[in-house]
């Protein structure tokens, strides 16, 4: 980037500069050198230490321009310079240097908070400061390569800042007062009346619109340009002079300062150009005397003047020295201060002349910097700088952990280490998954390093292994001796191992396996495991067997490697035979053609056996039969004597085959039909079985199948109480119906046929409490719900809503199963219990007398029952009760969480309840239902009407009975457990965990429903069909009794099909 003035670069500026200077103290040699701070003085030596720890001075820079920068770390002007700063650097026109007035770690926080690009010097105890008579901050000199100051905020105000500008800064202003269009953009140069070129200032105040800025000065135009700060155009035949604290302005031609400057647009319209340079000059006041000109300003170096050496004070009035404090300003420690200025040694205290003028105010509203860089959020209080504290310290040994300020931290990995998948890692130290890389810090200090390390490829088939660009690799060779019985290794070192292997010998150049037979010798083979000699020559094992040619003699054996044996003879005293030595001690004896040697004895072909007519000697029939008999099924067998039976020949065995229509029963014969002489149920069924007797009392009640009224029950009294010719317990009432939630079967479990008078829904379990008093469950059986129903026939009561049960015997006492955490499974011993109920851990009961007790758990004060004996009917469920007493009103305890017990209904019409999870129900005399708790007036609000009979609440789904004998169901749905099946012959429903129970009677009665469930459908098929191919007995599929299953069966089931299929069929409704 390059830096210009508003009317050429930057580099430009500086080279007019460096030649007026050389023209002002270029001329007189012969004169003594002089030091000041002032404009075309010799800038003071400065020495000082750079945050790196590189000593500086004044001379380092000779031959160079250095912009020498003084700033303090609660300045905030100085911090908005370092960009401009930054910029300088980067176009490098200029060298540039700043003293901090700070130690060393608040300038290396200051470095690094705003980035600097530039050297840095520490000045905490003010010496550089002093030299060059710092009385504010920031201040700038700027110094040519010779030593010499050409301008600074001392002498030039801050003009030396709006001359460092960049290139392409061109504001967008409006200028109609110069004749110039509103929209039209002044750059760094712009064009005056009489069409010559001036300087535009740069923007120094900010604004936020025109009047902001209006100087009230008549020689210029004043706006807020577009980037918020004030633009000030000078117009033509003036000059717009910035001064420290204000604008002044000149005409062109006019002299001014002592007739050192005059004001020269066609130059400069924003500087007054020297002139009469080093002549006499007068300032015409009255207590100073006549100077020399210095680089257009009436120096008075060399007068005797009443100059205190402070901006802020009027030194001379009325011709006497006195030094008037002007308004707006503190002097404090000798130095000017405008209002507002912050304390450059404390960033907590600010000038506010208003307060005190001569030292410095608290001001808890300002911003400040702590110089701790481990600080975050610093704020002023009491006029000291505090941050909150905070570590950077990662807990790593080789990073440098930098804080820096705002929260923020760096960890910087030293020199010494490198830190590599999250570890710190010691120079030298080679990688665990790369033995050719290492961690060498000059070179990455966060991944592994190649290295000339020594390595081992790990392929013991190549030598002089070495490590190049991270990969370990030898020279190969191979090792292979051609023989498949040895193992061939590289050494590693170009050398070779020839390993006979395991079960293997090597002999005379040729492989062989374990155990092999020296093809010359039986008697010897290879035996590597009886000796290393062993695995190259032939090992002697006399336990092989040998052969030594000759078909007499047997025994053959080694013996020291070679093969004896001992001779024998073979005769077996047979005619029919021919005898042969085997070789091997033993002899075969040939049956000669035409005969049988059948059980040591010889027979002719044709020859029957003795004890057996069915079988004869015929070797001609395969060669099998030479030493065992031929079935013969053309003989006669052997006869039996018996009626019912026909003798003959089957695979030599005489077969008495029973007659069609007979039965062979022990040793008597009977008829078709015919029964048993004692037990009536058992008849001769040949066509079944001929041998045994066929039972036709499958139900085992003693009432034979033929008469039986109800042949798959048991029914040994035959009861058909309503006349219909079918047993009572056969008929199809009391069935039961489950749907919904089925994640244990409890709704596909439930037993079939008829006979249940009482249904509860349970917590993923259902009970059901039978005419005859037993009890039957189902679903999930974790507590032992299920299989802990007790045995016995004489329960008239079931309650199991939760995770136990209770049952109400006749003789008026209970009994409990299941989950018994608190007892509430246990009930007490008495025998006066008129109802039960459950809840999720207790219990309750009503007496006879119309009292209620409790057992279990009483977390929410369930077992605190109401008091009185004029109850007639309760009902439990999780953790709260209900009660109706007998005037018709209604009682609740224990949780109320959804008012289940506040929001009791009041009024004595009430006819039946029912506890839900977390709310109840109650059913008025006129048939209507209310409900209150969970959910009472949007989920579990019950439907209008009057016609219902019977109520059942669940976790949050709902029954009702109507008096026709259907099913209403409301509440959450999520398992359809509200959408009871259709039909009008339901007497009882309960509603458990998201299912549903009902018991219900068969509407009509079809021949074609076999199985009792009220429907023709396909169950009923699959029976009929089986017993059709079956012929099972008892005949169930027997429709229309004709004493077997046959396609008037199909007819008669295929009319009920179409009548009544299923529950939706209008003739099952």
């Amino acid at each position: 980037m390059t830096f210009t003035t508003k009317n050429g670069y930057f580099s430009f500026l500086v080279l007019i500069l460096l030649f007026i200077s050389s023209f002002s103290f270029g001329s007189n040699e012969s004169s003594i050198e002089s030091y000041g701070t002032g404009n075309g003085f010799n800038a003071p030596m400065f020495n000082g230490t750079e945050l790196s720890g590189k000593a500086i001075n004044l001379n380092d820079y000779a031959g160079e321009n250095l912009l020498l920068v003084f700033a303090s770390p609660g300045c905030p002007h100085c911090k908005k310079k370092v960009p401009l700063l930054n910029s300088i650097v980067q176009d490098g026109d200029l060298k540039v240097v700043m003293v901090i007035s700070a130690n060393a770690e608040q300038a290396t926080e200051f470095k690094q908070k705003y980035e600097a690009k530039f050297d840095i010097i520490p000045d905490s105890e003010y010496k550089i400061s002093q030299t060059y008579g710092i009385r504010s901050v920031p201040q700038g000199f700027l110094i040519e390569g010779e030593g010499t100051i050409i301008s600074s905020t001392i002498s030039d105000g801050r003009s030396l800042w709006s001359q460092l500008v960049p290139q392409n800064a061109e504001p967008s202003i409006s200028v109609e007062s110069l004749g110039v269009e509103h929209s039209e953009t002044l750059g760094q140069d712009a064009t005056n009346l009489s069409g010559e070129i001036v300087n535009a200032p740069t923007q120094t105040e900010s604004c936020t619109e025109d009047s902001d800025c209006d100087l009230d000065l008549g020689c210029s135009v004043d706006y807020c340009g577009a980037d918020g700060y004030c633009v000030h155009i000078a117009k033509p035949n003036f000059c717009l002079i910035k001064m420290q604290t204000y604008y002044q302005c000149a005409v062109a031609g006019v002299e001014l300062w002592g007739e050192c400057s005059v004001c020269d647009p066609s130059q400069n319209q924003y500087k007054l150009t020297p002139v009469n340079e080093d002549l006499s000059c007068y300032l015409g006041m009255a207590c100073v005397t006549t100077g020399n000109c210095k680089n257009g300003y009436c120096s008075t170096i060399y007068a005797e003047y009443c100059d205190d050496g402070l901006d802020c004070t009027i030194d001379c009035k009325d011709g006497d020295c006195k030094h008037y404090r002007v308004p707006n300003h503190c002097i404090i420690d000798g130095q000017c201060y405008e209002n507002g200025d912050v304390n450059p040694e404390n960033p907590c205290q600010q000038c506010n002349w208003s307060v005190s003028t001569h030292a410095w105010v608290n001001n808890n509203n300002l911003s400040c910097d702590d110089g701790v860089s481990c600080t975050k959020d610093d704020y002023c209080v009491s006029g000291t700088c505090t941050g909150v504290p905070y570590s950077c310290d990662d807990g790593l040994e080789c990073t440098i952990d930098t804080c820096y300020g705002d929260g923020g931290c760096s960890h910087t990995i030293d020199n010494e280490h490198c830190f590599i998948n999250g570890q710190c890692i010691a120079p030298g130290t080679i990688s665990p998954s790369n033995q050719c890389q290492s961690c060498i810090p000059s070179i990455s200090k966060t991944t592994w390093s190649n290295s000339m390390n020594s390595c081992n490829d790990g392929d013991s088939c190549t030598r002089n292994d070495v490590c190049s660009n991270g990969t370990c690799g030898g020279t190969p060779f191979t090792c292979n001796d051609g023989l498949t019985c040895t193992t061939d290794i590289c050494n590693g070192n170009g050398s070779c191992t020839y390993n006979i292997q395991s079960g293997k010998c090597l002999i005379n150049g040729v492989c062989y396996n374990r155990y092999a037979v020296n093809p010359a010798n039986p008697c010897q083979e290879c035996r590597d495991d009886w000796g290393s000699q062993y695995k190259t020559q032939w090992y002697n094992d006399n336990s092989n067997s040998c052969n030594d040619a000759s078909n007499c003699t047997y025994g053959d054996h080694c013996s020291s490697g070679s093969c004896v044996s001992t001779a024998y003879t073979c005769n077996d005293g047979l005619a029919c035979t021919t005898d042969t030595c085997n070789g091997d001690g033993s002899c075969t004896y040939t049956l000669n053609s035409g005969y049988c040697l059948i059980n040591g004895s010889c027979y002719s072909r044709g020859t029957l056996n003795p004890s057996n007519p069915c079988q004869e000697c015929r070797d001609d029939m395969g060669s099998q039969y030479k030493t065992q008999w031929y079935n013969d099924n053309t003989n006669p067998g052997v006869n039996d004597w018996l009626s019912c039976t026909t003798d003959t020949c089957n695979n030599g065995t005489t077969i008495h085959t029973i007659i069609e229509g007979k039965c062979l029963i022990g040793t008597i014969c009977y008829s078709r039909g015919e029964s048993h002489p004692i037990q009536r149920c058992n008849i001769c069924r040949d066509d079944i079985n001929p041998y045994s007797w066929y039972d036709t009392d499958i139900d085992n009640d003693n009432a034979c199948d033929n008469y039986d009224n109800c042949p798959r029950m048991y029914n040994p009294q035959q009861e058909d109480f309503d006349e219909n010719g079918r047993g009572d317990k056969c008929d199809p009432f009391g069935l039961l119906n489950v749907w919904g939630y089925n994640v244990y079967h409890q709704s596909d479990g439930e037993p079939s046929g008829g006979g249940y008078v009482q249904v509860e829904a349970g917590y993923y379990h259902a009970t059901a409490l039978k005419d005859d008093g037993t009890i039957v469950g189902w679903g999930k059986d974790d507590y032992g719900q299920v299989s802990g129903i007790p045995a016995g026939t004489d329960f008239v009561v079931i309650s199991s809503k939760c995770q136990h049960g209770l049952a109400l015997k006749q003789d008026g006492s209970v009994v409990g199963w299941g989950l018994n955490d608190y007892g509430q499974a246990s009930p007490p011993l008495r025998y006066d219990i008129a109802a039960i109920a459950t809840g999720y851990f207790h219990s309750i009961a009503l007496t006879e007398s119309g009292e209620i007790i409790a057992w279990g758990r009483d977390n929410y004060n369930q077992l605190v029952v109401p008091a009185g004996n004029d109850f007639i009917a309760i009902s439990a469920n999780m953790n709260h009760c209900i009660a109706l007493r007998s005037d018709g009103s209604i009682c609740s305890w224990g949780n109320d969480t959804y008012g289940q017990v506040s929001d009791t209904p009041s009024g004595n019409d009430f006819i039946d309840i029912s506890a839900g999870f977390w709310h109840s129900l109650a059913l008025k005399s006129d048939g209507s239902i209310v409900a209150w708790g969970q959910s009472s007036t949007t989920t579990n609000l019950p439907p209008t009407g009057n016609n219902y009979v019977a109520i059942a609440a669940g976790n949050s789904s709902n029954l009702a009975l109507r008096g026709n004998g259907t099913v209403a169901g409301w509440g959450i749905n999520n398992y359809n457990q509200i959408i009871p099946p259709a039909g009008d012959t339901y007497t009882d429903i309960s509603s458990g965990y998201y299912f549903s129970a009902v018991i219900y009677n068969c509407k009509t009665m079809y021949r074609g429903d076999i199985n009792f469930d009220c429907y023709a459908d396909l169950t009923d098929l699959q029976n009929l069909s089986l017993e059709w191919l079956e012929s099972t007995e008892p005949m169930y599929a027997d429709i229309d009794a004709s004493s077997e299953v046959n396609f008037d069966d199909f007819v008669i089931f295929a009319d009920d099909w179409l009548k009544c299929s299923h529950p939706i069929d209008t003739n099952c409704q």
